[in-house]
């Protein structure tokens, strides 16, 4: 760092600045620890390296709430199918139940599958099944026969079947497969003991698609609305810094935590959705607007980093009231978002330019409060973590705009919309 060419630049540069070599820093560190590694497998390295051993603060419990959801179907899926299983009996009695089950909880391992992917699956491996059960089977003699015969039918579903995102359709056929067919050494046929366990199969991927809208729907667009509110939430909650208590640090814990998770888990999300329903947003507006949020994230946690760090008191409180002016501004444009997005564009008001002035603002006063520096006010150690934090804010402000800018091209009450 040239600190003569430091005097020239503005707060805001100097701010910049900091930050942008506390990152290189950090990833010349990391550079060199996987290099170090990296020579020492291949063994290139003298010696062994040491691992750099760091203790961690021990972590909080923290809740997915997605996790939650699924449980909550399980459950839901669980206590409904043994209901219909105790006071109705149908075909196939307790197997509908197990079933069920079953399916049900393979189905929320994949929660991006739509249960109603299900039933085409399903459906035709029954019917492919009961005709090789009581058309095929019954001419068959011999191992080499039942043999080739199982070669085929298998080769045939996986050569259907073959994509990753299709397992779960895979399984459902090999499973109608293995289960109607009734394969043993002593081969029997009925026609009874197949129709029962199809039709028992049938209704209980009819009772998960059911149970697939409790608590909330499971369309793609509904999704994103949802966790884009949880992630707006979680934003305002934690930009606020006047909560204390042990709950307050917990539910900080656990938003910081699920923070950086939800813009995954929109991508993913938003890559579901079926724009042929939606010709007014693209996948590639969607895909924009995700990656300006993964960029807020960051910048959120950056400045929560920053806040923790010490730096000098007189340098905060000379400009207190202008942060917390920010504060305020961002928190409530947040809290908006989490409640309304098409309400916010709907109202009119350039948060852009808003947040742009508030940015303004902040800056000429850290120009008129970094001009003591020249009376030997501050020392050097008082800037470095000063300027993170005033770099941090400069940085969560762009983001902001940006994913404003971005999030004012979508037809947000289009996806609100309720579709049939």
């Amino acid at each position: 760092m040239n600190k003569d060419a430091l005097h020239s630049l503005s707060p805001f540069q100097k701010a910049a600045l900091a930050v942008s070599k506390s990152e290189l820093d950090r990833l010349e560190l990391l550079s060199r620890s996987l290099f170090d590694t990296v020579a020492d497998i291949r063994g290139y390295a003298q010696q062994s390296i040491a691992p750099d051993i760091k203790k961690r603060p021990a972590g909080r419990l923290v809740i997915d709430p997605d996790r939650i959801i699924a449980v909550v179907r399980v459950l839901a899926l669980l206590w409904s199918s043994y209901l219909i299983w105790i006071y109705v009996d149908p075909a196939g009695h307790s197997v509908f139940f197990v079933l069920a089950v079953t399916i049900g909880m393979a189905i929320e391992m994949t929660p991006m599958v739509p249960a109603t992917a299900l039933f085409f699956p399903i459906f035709s491996g029954c019917f492919y099944a009961g005709v090789l059960y009581l058309f095929i089977m019954p001419q068959l003699s011999g191992y080499l026969q039942l043999g080739s015969m199982i070669f085929l039918f298998t080769f045939a579903i996986f050569y259907v079947f073959w994509k990753p995102q299709q397992a779960l359709s895979l399984m459902a056929v090999s499973s109608a497969f293995l289960i109607l067919t009734f394969i043993k050494n002593e081969q029997t046929y009925n026609f009874s003991a197949y129709a029962n366990i199809a039709v028992s199969m049938v209704l209980s991927v009819l009772i998960i698609i059911v149970c697939h809208y409790i608590p909330t729907s499971p369309r793609p667009e509904k999704i994103f609305l949802r966790l884009l509110n949880r992630y707006f939430r979680h934003s305002e909650f934690l930009i606020s810094r006047n909560k204390t208590g042990l709950m307050e640090h917990w539910r900080r814990a656990w938003y910081s935590n699920d923070l950086l998770a939800l813009p995954v888990k929109l991508a993913a999300w938003g890559a579901k959705i079926d724009y042929r329903n939606f010709p007014n947003n693209s996948p590639e507006q969607v895909q924009a607007l995700v990656t300006a949020l993964h960029e807020l994230a960051l910048r959120i946690k950056a400045m929560l980093d920053a806040n923790e760090q010490p730096r000098a008191s007189h340098l905060v409180n000379a400009l207190g009231d202008d942060f917390q002016d920010w504060q305020v501004l961002i928190e409530k444009e947040f809290g908006l978002w989490a409640a309304n997005p098409e309400a916010v564009i709907a109202s009119g008001v350039d948060m852009p330019d808003r947040l742009a002035k508030r940015l303004t603002i902040l800056e000429k006063r850290s120009k008129e409060t970094f001009a003591l520096h020249d009376k030997g006010t501050y020392k050097p150690k008082d800037y470095e973590n000063f300027y993170r934090l005033l770099g941090s804010y400069r940085g969560l402000s762009e983001s902001g705009i940006k994913y404003i800018q971005l999030a004012e091209k979508i037809d947000w009450a289009h996806w609100q919309e309720a579709r049939f």
